[in-house]
């Protein structure tokens, strides 16, 4: 069994000299299995860096099964997981593991206890890009509980405009679509765009959809959380920014590799 993380920015300036010459290197933990890849696959374009490449992988991973960790800022990079999948014989790149669809009445619920707000106080205005089906899920959850539950959309479309119009008229509710924040106060802010990032004030909660670390109370970020030190002297010793992983993929990590972490 092997490790791999792979990233695509490092700590250490002296690999920049090999990064830049190859498009590529690696580095090993403590003559472990467990081994950093940081990649730029666009400057792997010539016949001698492909060929050492695909040499140096089939050197140190052979047949044996590779959890591969991508960075967040790689995880959505399609080219290069076809690109790994082409030369490793095994590999196993694990998910991103985001319950904050499922836990988030969790974190609302321990805002709206430690602040002291009233349930007809709460105001809560949905960030979305596009109003499809878990956000037409969610805005439904929330209108059960809350009566003021408005939002705001980067890219209003005729089709978001007409279904909650219907939405009003079935169950009576005063849901706005809005095209810019207003300066009226929210107090909940929960975020499903990916374009639009809002800035939290002291006195209200944001919940980013898209970040899984803010899932503090998970599994994943739990079995992190218990095993941090072993990550942080890991990571520490090849040259990652350990911010740049997402901490519930790590922790998923540690279910599938435990002994390999542990082993420091």
């Amino acid at each position: 069994m092997n490790i791999l993380f792979v990233d695509n920015y490092n700590l250490n300036e002296k690999n920049n000299i090999i990064l830049n010459k190859f498009g590529f290197y690696f580095t090993r933990f403590n003559n472990k299995n467990i081994y950093y890849l940081n990649i730029n696959e666009k400057k792997i374009t010539d016949k001698f860096s492909l060929n050492f490449f695909k040499f140096f992988l089939k050197l140190k991973f052979k047949n044996k099964k590779t959890y591969i960790v991508l960075s967040k800022y790689l995880e959505e990079n399609n080219s290069l997981k076809n690109f790994l999948e082409e030369f490793l014989v095994n590999p196993i790149f694990e998910s991103n593991q985001n319950n904050l669809y499922n836990n988030d009445k969790v974190y609302i619920n321990e805002y709206i206890k430690t602040n002291n707000v009233l349930p007809k106080d709460v105001k809560i205005l949905m960030i979305i890009d596009r109003l499809e089906k878990i956000e037409k899920k969610k805005l439904n959850e929330l209108l059960q509980e809350y009566k003021i539950v408005d939002i705001y959309m980067t890219n209003i479309s005729n089709d978001s405009i007409r279904y909650v119009n219907e939405l009003n008229n079935s169950i009576g509710s005063v849901v706005e679509i809005l095209d810019k924040i207003p300066n009226e106060y929210y107090n909940i802010f929960l975020v499903f765009s990916k374009k639009y990032k809002i800035c939290q004030n002291k006195s209200s909660f944001l919940l980013d959809y898209n970040n899984s670390d803010l899932d503090v109370k998970s599994n994943t970020y739990l079995i992190f959380n218990k095993n941090k030190e072993n990550f942080k002297i890991i990571f520490r010793s090849l040259g990652i920014d350990i911010n740049r992983f997402e901490k519930t993929k790590l922790g998923k990590l540690y279910i599938h590799a435990s002994n390999l972490i542990l082993d420091i």
